[in-house]
C-alpha cells in the first residue's frame, strides 16, 4: 500500500512537518526527511533474500535460558516463523517504498509479492523498477521478474499493487505507477502487466493521466460483477484532484469508465478495493482524502466509500470524517477483511498526524447501513511516530476465523532513531487495540512506511505479510517478508545478573550435563573479572529452577574465566565440570591451568584434578570442552587449548591437550595436537565432535583462526578418535570462497548436534570477520559440514551476518533440539551488534534443524541493554527442568544489572514448559564478567535433571582476576544461587575463561566438568591449566585432576571441551 504524499516544491515545508517525505517532479531529488543534498549513488549488493539478525566497555553482565514455542510448521524443515529479507541493488534506490500482493501471476499455486523501488537508475536517472517475487515452498534468492521504468525521473514503483486478474485469463496481474513526468514528454503513467506461465516485463495496458497520476494504484476487485477484475488510480495532487476507475476486459482498453473528483487537494492519496462493506454481494472501493477539510475542522481528512453494483456513479455512497483536526485521515486506507466476524467486510483507515504526530488508525465496522464512527481505535506510542502512515489487512494470522489486520509507524525510534515499527493486532468478536505482535526496524530505515499482506506465499494454509523499510543501508532499501506468523509468541526466559559490579557475570557460560543427579541438567557460568578468585557458579535445573546458584567452585584467579561440561570423567554417574584461569599472576602457582570438579549428590567446590600448561604464557585453558569419549572406554575425555604455545619450536604456533579420562584420572595429556606455522594459535577453539564419522569413537575439532596457508583466513582440524588416538589431522577445513585476508574462520568451532537428522554429527565452525565480493566487509559468517562415514569439506549450510564489525559467529553452540521437533538446532552470537542507538547490546540468531535445513534464522533475540555484549557466549543447557525439551544460555558479561561489568546469564525455557517456569536470571558480582563462558553441566549431581556452568574468570575471590566458575543445579525447584561456586587459585589465572561438560572420564556414570585457567603460571608464566570435576551425588568444588600447559604462553586451557570416546576404552575425554 502507497504511503507517503507526493507534492510540488510549492508545499515542502508543511509535508516535512507532518509526513517526512518529499518527492520532486524536478531532475533533482529531495530525500525524504532531509535537506536537498548532493549524494553519489555507490551501488552495492545486488536483491537478494536473507535473514534477519567497537570499543570495550563497563557492564555487569548476565545470561539467559531461553524456551521457545512454536505452534505450526513449514514444510522444508518442520521450523515456524521465517523471516525473509529484500534488498534493492543500489545506494538511493528506495526499494521498498511500496510493497504488495501480487496475486498469483504465474498461476503455480502459490501468491506472489511485488516491491517497488521509485529511485532505481537502471532506465535512467530516478527512472525506477518494481521486482516480483514468485512464491513457494522455498523463497527464491532473486526477483522473478524485473519491471523497469522507460525514462528519467519516472519514479515507477512509487506505488504498486496486485491488479486482480483484469483480462480474466486466469493469471493474475500487476499494476504499477509511475506519477512523475520525467523526462521525454513521458506523462504521469500507471502500467499493467498480464501474468502468465512465462510472465515479462513489457507493459500490456499503459494508462495515463495529469500530474501526479499513479500515485496510488490497487485493484478494486470486480466492482461492477462482469467477470473481469477492475483497478484503481489515484493522483493526489493539489486544488482540483481526481481518481480513475477502469474496468477490466479482454481486450482491456486505457480509457477511465468512471472518474471521481474533489476540489481539495489529497483526494485519491490512498485508493483500495474495500471488500463487500454492505453485504449487497458486490465489491466496493475506498478513496483516502487526506487533506480535506470538514465542518469546523481544518484537514482533518476523510474516507469516501463507494458501493459496487450493475449501476455505479461518482457519488460517494459513505463518507467518513477525521474526528479532529490535522488528523489527515484517509493518507492511507485499505480493507481490513471481517475483523469482527459478522460477515461484512471493514475498513482500516490512518490519521498519521493525529494527536500531534503520534497517529491513530481506526477500524470501521461494515454493515447493511454502515455508519462514520469508528469501532476500534489504534494509538500510536509516542509524538512523531506517525502511527497509521500505512495500514492494511493481512487476512487471519492466527486461524481463530477473524481477520486481523497491520499497522505502521515509520517513524517510532524505540530500536534507533526512525528505526520504524509495525504492529499486528488479531481481530475479534470484540476486537481490542493492543498490539499482538510488534515488528521494530534498525536505526534510519523507516520501517513501516510500506506494509501489506503477502497472501499464503509459502502455499502452508497460514497467512503471510511484507513491510518495507526503505531507508535501511543509505537508501538502498529493504522489505522483509513474514511467513507462517501464527507461531509469533513471546519467548520465556530465566536471566542470572552478575552479583557485583565489574565480575562480568556470562563471560562464558555451558550446559553443565547432570550435575547431581536429579534428572535435569544444570548449567554453569564463569567471570572474566574475577579478580579475587570469584568462584564459578553452578545453577542446579529443575521444574521450577531459579536464578540462585547451588554451587559455587573456587580455585585460582581466573577460576571461572572459561567453563564447559567435562562429561562424566570419573565414571561415577554424575556429570563434572571443567574450567580455566588462562592468565598468568605473578606468584599464584595455579595460574594457567584447568580444573575439573566433579559432580555429586555433595558436589565438591575445590578441584577434583588440575591441568597445567608447560610453559608460561601458553594460555593453557583460554579453550576447554568435554571430548566425549575419544578412546572408547567409557571414561568421558577433556580437551583444552593453549594457542600461545610455542608447539614444534614455532612461536605461538599453538597446542590442544586431550586427558583420558579414568577411574584414576591423571593430569598427563595422553594426544597433544600443534598448529602448523607461528602464529597460528591453533587451540584458540576446541570442541568435542562426537561421532562424526560413526566409528565408535568420538572426534574431536580444534580451531586456528590466524592459519596463514590463505592470508590468516585460519582454518580447523578433525581428529578421529580411536585406541589408540593419535594426534594426526584426519580432514581439515578452510574458508570456503573468502577473498579476503583476516577471515579467522576457525574462530569458534562445534560439533555435538545432529542437525539434519541423518544419525551423524555436524560440524559448525565461525569465521568471526568473514567477507566476500558479494559482502565486501566483515560481516562474519557460519559454515555447517554434514557428518557421515565419507566427509568432505565443502560446507552444507552458511548463514551470514548483517553488518559489518558485529562479530557475528563469534560464539557458536548447537544446544539440541529446542523445538522438539527431533533435529538439533544451532545458535549463533552476535555480541557487537547494535543499532547506532544501542550500542553493543549484542543478540543470538537461533536456526531450527531440518531435513533440508536453511540459511533462515527462526528467532533473533537481542541483549536488553547498551554495552551488556548479550550473547558473547551461547551454549546449550540440556534439559535442566525435565520437560523433555532443551533449554539453551546466553551470557553478557558486561552487564551492569548488579554492578559494573558484573555480567548475567539468560536460561532460556524448552518450548513444551514455557507457561510453567517464571523468568530466571544468573547474575554475578561486581567486575566478575560473569557469564563470559557458559555450558551444559550434564547430570553433574546425578540427580537426574541437567545443570549448567557459568565461568566468571575476572572475579576476584583468590587474587586478582583469580576467576571462578558456578554450578547450578537444574531440577523442578529453580533458584537463581550456584549450588556449587569453584574458584580460581591464583590472581590472573583467569579461571572459567572457558568451561564444559567433560562427558564420563572416571566410568562411574556421573557427568564430569572441566574449566580452563589460561593464565595459570604453574609451568611457567600464562602457561594455563584446566581443571576437571567429577560428578556425583556427593560432588564437590574440589579439582579431581589438575591438566598443564607445556610452557609459557602456552594458555593451556583457553579453550576447553568434552572429547569423547576417543580411544575406545569407554572412559570419555
Amino acid at each position: 500500500m502507497m504511503k507517503f504524499a507526493f507534492v510540488s516544491i510549492t508545499a515542502i515545508l508543511m509535508v516535512a512537518a507532518h509526513a517526512g517525505q518529499l518527492l520532486s517532479t524536478q531532475p533533482y531529488r529531495i530525500q525524504p526527511g532531509r535537506q536537498n543534498t548532493n549524494i553519489l549513488q555507490n551501488p552495492i549488493s545486488k536483491i537478494a533474500p536473507t535473514q534477519e539478525s567497537g570499543s570495550y566497555s563497563a557492564g555487569a553482565g548476565k545470561f539467559e535460558l531461553s524456551d521457545l514455542s512454536r505452534q505450526y510448521s513449514d514444510t522444508i524443515e518442520t521450523d515456524a516463523i521465517q523471516q525473509y529479507s529484500f534488498y534493492g541493488s543500489s545506494t538511493q534506490d528506495f526499494f521498498g517504498f511500496d510493497v504488495s500482493s501480487a496475486g498469483d501471476v504465474n498461476a503455480d499455486g502459490y501468491e506472489d509479492i511485488i516491491i517497488g523501488a521509485p529511485y532505481n537508475d537502471a532506465g535512467g536517472t530516478d527512472a525506477g523498477r518494481a521486482y516480483i517475487f514468485f512464491g513457494g515452498a522455498v523463497v527464491n534468492i532473486d526477483a522473478d521478474v524485473v519491471l523497469i521504468g522507460l525514462g528519467a525521473y519516472q519514479l515507477f514503483g512509487h506505488s504498486v499493487s496486485s491488479a486482480g486478474d483484469v483480462n480474466n485469463d486466469g493469471y493474475d496481474d500487476v499494476i504499477v505507477g509511475a506519477p512523475s513526468d520525467g523526462t521525454n514528454n513521458l506523462f504521469p503513467k500507471a502500467y499493467i502487466y498480464y501474468g502468465g506461465a512465462a510472465m515479462d516485463n513489457s507493459p500490456d495496458v499503459i494508462l495515463s493521466g495529469t500530474v501526479n497520476f499513479g500515485f496510488s494504484v490497487a485493484t478494486a476487485g470486480d466492482i461492477n460483477d462482469d467477470g473481469f477484475s477492475d483497478v484503481i488510480v489515484g493522483m493526489d495532487a493539489q486544488g482540483l484532484t481526481s481518481v480513475y476507475v477502469y474496468f477490466g476486459g479482454n481486450p482491456m482498453n486505457n480509457s477511465a469508465d468512471l472518474t471521481l473528483t474533489q476540489t481539495q487537494g489529497g483526494f485519491g492519496s490512498s485508493v483500495t478495493s474495500a471488500g463487500d462493506v454492505n453485504g449487497d454481494g458486490y465489491s466496493d472501493f475506498a478513496v483516502g482524502y487526506w487533506l480535506n477539510s470538514t465542518g469546523s475542522f481544518s484537514l482533518n481528512g476523510s474516507v469516501y466509500v463507494y458501493f459496487g453494483g450493475t449501476l455505479l456513479d461518482n457519488v460517494a455512497d459513505v463518507i467518513i470524517p477525521g474526528i479532529a483536526s490535522n488528523d489527515r485521515l484517509g493518507n492511507d486506507v485499505s480493507c481490513a477483511g471481517d475483523v469482527n466476524g459478522d460477515g461484512y467486510s471493514d475498513l482500516i483507515a490512518g490519521a498519521f498526524t493525529s494527536n500531534n504526530g503520534t497517529g491513530r488508525a481506526f477500524i470501521f465496522y461494515g454493515g447493511a447501513s454502515m455508519n462514520t464512527v469508528p469501532d476500534v481505535t489504534i494509538t500510536g506510542e509516542e509524538i512523531a511516530d506517525f502511527l497509521g502512515q500505512s495500514v492494511t489487512g493481512v487476512g487471519d494470522m492466527n486461524g481463530d476465523g477473524y481477520d486481523d489486520v497491520l499497522v505502521g509507524a515509520y517513524r517510532n525510534s524505540e530500536t534507533g532513531q526512525d528505526a520504524g515499527k509495525a504492529y499486528l493486532f488479531y481481530g475479534g468478536n470484540s476486537m481490542n487495540n493492543i498490539a499482538d505482535n510488534q515488528f521494530s526496524g534498525t536505526y534510519g530505515s523507516f520501517l513501516g512506511n510500506s506494509l501489506s499482506s503477502a497472501g499464503d506465499f509459502n502455499n502452508d494454509g497460514y497467512q503471510d505479510f511484507i513491510i518495507g523499510a526503505y531507508q535501511d543501508g543509505i537508501y538502498v532499501g529493504k522489505a522483509i517478508l513474514y511467513t507462517n506468523t501464527t507461531s509469533l509468541t513471546q519467548i520465556s526466559m530465566i536471566n542470572f545478573p552478575g552479583y557485583q559490579p565489574n565480575i562480568r557475570m556470562g563471560w562464558s557460560v555451558s550446559d553443565a550435563g547432570d550435575l547431581n543427579g536429579d534428572g535435569f541438567d544444570d548449567i554453569v557460568a564463569g567471570m572474566s573479572n574475577a579478580v579475587s578468585g570469584q568462584p564459578a557458579k553452578v545453577f542446579f535445573g529443575g521444574r521450577f529452577m531459579d536464578n540462585i546458584s547451588d554451587v559455587s567452585l573456587f580455585g585460582s584467579p581466573f577460576i571461572s574465566y572459561r567453563v564447559a561440561s567435562a562429561g562424566d570423567v570419573n565414571n561415577d554417574g554424575y556429570d563434572d565440570i571443567i574450567t580455566a584461569a588462562p592468565f598468568n599472576i605473578t606468584g599464584q602457582i595455579d595460574a594457567r591451568a584447568a580444573f575439573i570438579f566433579l559432580g555429586g549428590q555433595n558436589m565438591a567446590t575445590v578441584p577434583y584434578i588440575t591441568l597445567y600448561g608447560t610453559s608460561a604464557a601458553d594460555n593453557f585453558g583460554y579453550a576447554i570442552s568435554s571430548a566425549g569419549d575419544v578412546n572408547n572406554d567409557g571414561y568421558g575425555d577433556v580437551i583444552v587449548g593453549a594457542p600461545f604455545n610455542d608447539g614444534n619450536e614455532m612461536s605461538d604456533a599453538g597446542a590442544a591437550y586431550i586427558f583420558y579420562g579414568g577411574l584414576t584420572m591423571n593430569n598427563t595429556p595422553d594426544v597433544v595436537m600443534y598448529g602448523e606455522f607461528a602464529n597460528d594459535n591453533f587451540g584458540s577453539s576446541v570442541s568435542g565432535g562426537g561421532e562424526i564419522n560413526v566409528d565408535q569413537f568420538d572426534d574431536v575439532l580444534v580451531g586456528s583462526p590466524y592459519n596463514s596457508v590463505n592470508f590468516n583466513e585460519g582454518r580447523v582440524y578433525l581428529y578421529y578418535g580411536g585406541s589408540p588416538m593419535n594426534g594426526n589431522t584426519d580432514i581439515f577445513f578452510d574458508c570456503p570462497a573468502a577473498p579476503n585476508a583476516n577471515t579467522r574462520f576457525g574462530w569458534a568451532v562445534e560439533s555435538s548436534g545432529d542437525v539434519n537428522g541423518d544419525g551423524y554429527c555436524d560440524i559448525l565452525i565461525g569465521a568471526l570477520n568473514f567477507a566476500s565480493i558479494n559482502f565486501p566487509f566483515h560481516i562474519g559468517q557460519a559454515f555447517i559440514y554434514f557428518g557421515g562415514s565419507i566427509l568432505n569439506n565443502s560446507p552444507d549450510v552458511s548463514f551470514i551476518g548483517e553488518n559489518i564489525s558485529y562479530q557475528f559467529s563469534g560464539s557458536l553452540s548447537m544446544p539440541g533440539d529446542l523445538n522438539n521437533d527431533g533435529f538439533d538446532d544451532v545458535i549463533v552470537g552476535e555480541a557487537l551488534y547494535n543499532n547506532y542507538t544501542d550500542t553493543y547490546k549484542g543478540r543470538l540468531s537461533l536456526y531450527h534443524g531440518g531435513v533440508s535445513m536453511d540459511s533462515i534464522a527462526d528467532r533473533i533475540i537481542y541483549g536488553d541493554n547498551l554495552y551488556n555484549r548479550y550473547g558473547y557466549s551461547v551454549s546449550g543447557a540440556g534439559d535442566v527442568d525435565g520437560d523433555g525439551v532443551n533449554e539453551f544460555l546466553a551470557g553478557a558479561p558486561l552487564s551492569e544489572y548488579a554492578g559494573t561489568d558484573a555480567g548475567m546469564v539468560y536460561l532460556y525455557k524448552g518450548s513444551e514448559s514455557s507457561t510453567d517456569i517464571e523468568d530466571l536470571e544468573l547474575t554475578g558480582l561486581p567486575v566478575e564478567q560473569f557469564g563470559y563462558s557458559v555450558s551444559s553441566a550434564g547430570d553433574f549431581n546425578a540427580d537426574g535433571f541437567e545443570d549448567v556452568i557459568v565461568g566468571a574468570p575476572k572475579a576476584n575471590s583468590n587474587g586478582t582476576e583469580s576467576g571462578k566458575a558456578s554450578i547450578f543445579y537444574g531440577g523442578p525447584l529453580w533458584n537463581t544461587s550456584p549450588d556449587i561456586t569453584i574458584n580460581g587459585f591464583a590472581a590472573f589465572d583467569h579461571f572459567g575463561t572457558s568451561v564444559s561438560q567433560a562427558g564420563d572420564v572416571n566410568q562411574d556414570s556421573y557427568d564430569d566438568l572441566i574449566i580452563g585457567a589460561p593464565e595459570n603460571d604453574a609451568a611457567g608464566v600464562d602457561a594455563g591449566r584446566a581443571y576437571i570435576y567429577f560428578g556425583g551425588p556427593s560432588a564437590d568444588g574440589v579439582a579431581d585432576l589438575i591438566l598443564t600447559g607445556e610452557a609459557a604462553g602456552d594458555r593451556f586451557g583457553f579453550c576447553v571441551s568434552k572429547a569423547g570416546n576417543v580411544n575406545g576404552d569407554l572412559a570419555e575425554m
